[in-house]
């Protein structure tokens, strides 16, 4: 990628980034032996756990990728030169998480697009899972969250079983 870090970040925060997420979101690189890209949502480091899925990146050494809650930024940038070139709708649907993970976030999501993809969010990783739930939340879109879904049914199967 030709940017420097620095404009990178400036166009996620500020260009791509929705009103509602400004000043929330923040993208980091930080560097010890390699870069690493931190996301950090009200100041607390979100875990991105995208190259742990095998449809990511295949034959990966987690260990050399993937430092704490961080993502080794060649893989971070690559996924960002893809979405930035990308039609955004198919980024919506990308094959890979991260890509799914910046589209979720992007101001071109409208309230009314951002509804119908609560439909999606049970086939999220459960750390992007984070992401789309953030954005229901800013929109006061409802959704169904497993958990929740799974402790009615128990509670439902129990007062089955108690009657």
């Amino acid at each position: 990628m030709q940017n420097s870090w620095s404009v990178i970040k400036r166009d996620l925060e500020e260009n791509l980034l929705c009103d509602k997420l400004k000043g929330r979101v923040k993208y980091i690189i930080k560097s010890d032996n390699k870069k690493v890209v931190y996301i950090k949502v009200d100041g607390i480091e979100r875990n991105i756990e995208a190259l742990k899925d095998k449809k990511v990146i295949q034959q990966q050494d987690e260990q050399n990728t993937i430092k704490e809650n961080g993502l080794d930024s060649i893989y971070m940038l690559k996924a960002i030169k893809e979405y930035k070139r990308s039609n955004f709708n198919n980024s919506l649907y990308s094959h890979n998480p991260l890509i799914r993970m910046l589209a979720i976030m992007d101001k071109r999501v409208t309230p009314k697009l951002t509804e119908k993809l609560t439909k999606e969010l049970k086939n999220q990783p459960d750390w992007l899972k984070y992401f789309y739930k953030l954005r229901f939340d800013i929109e006061n879109i409802p959704y169904e969250d497993e958990k929740e879904v799974e402790l009615e049914e128990a509670k439902q199967e129990e007062a089955t079983v108690t009657v």
